[in-house]
């Protein structure tokens, strides 16, 4: 009967092992390496949204702040004849009731890729899809003075002042109630979206300021 050197055999079956676990570890090191990549490009992206989005934010909140400054100059002279030209500017000018266009691409690109799973820092991970959230926050601010302004302030001015020629009204259009009840309103929607831009502005600038730690 044939000897069976197993001392052979068991160098083999180390060498065998070694060999499958170091194809393991190197196939775990590449596809760390690549899961890294991935989110290095993602997060610059998510930056250069951030910061695109931030723009954005700027100049709504500063259209904002130059409609509250003519909506209160307004409250101010309309008991003054002698204002009716301005205030019929002032009336026009609020058509434009100004809004903020976020982009959410990158963002999408991260969540529906599943990519997301690869972001390993629990807070940093939380502070992109807080962000994300308090956009649509901003967005829903938005969007309930636009159904104020559809509803109220553009039918009331449609009907009462000259859109084409910009000619002066009669007192009255400007001074009566309903009038005073929809630029009230139109106030405090533009209020409320003054102080969520801000406070967005500041998500935003937290949001980076954490993302240039992380390099």
């Amino acid at each position: 009967m044939k000897n069976i050197n197993w001392l052979n055999h068991f160098v083999e079956f180390v060498v065998v092992i070694l060999g499958i676990l170091i194809a393991f570890q190197m196939s775990t090191c590449a596809e760390k390496k690549m899961q890294k990549g991935l989110i290095n490009e993602h997060l610059e992206n998510i930056k250069a949204e951030t910061a695109f989005n931030q723009r954005n934010i700027k100049a709504a909140l500063e259209l904002a702040v130059s409609s509250k400054a003519k909506l209160d100059s307004l409250f101010i002279i309309l008991p003054e004849d002698t204002a009716l030209q301005t205030i019929n500017n002032f009336s026009l000018a609020l058509l434009n009731i100004g809004g903020v266009y976020i982009k959410k691409n990158a963002y999408r690109s991260l969540t529906e890729s599943g990519d997301i799973r690869y972001i390993h820092d629990f807070k940093l991970k939380n502070e992109i899809v807080n962000l994300y959230e308090y956009y649509e926050w901003v967005k829903g601010i938005d969007q309930l003075h636009v159904n104020t302004y559809d509803k109220s302030y553009f039918p009331y001015i449609l009907k009462n002042l000259d859109l084409v020629d910009g000619k002066v009204q009669a007192a009255d259009v400007y001074r009566s109630k309903d009038f005073k009840n929809i630029l009230s309103s139109y106030r405090f929607f533009l209020v409320n979206r003054i102080q969520k831009y801000s406070d967005c502005q500041q998500e935003m600038a937290d949001f980076l300021e954490h993302l240039e730690s992380e390099k």
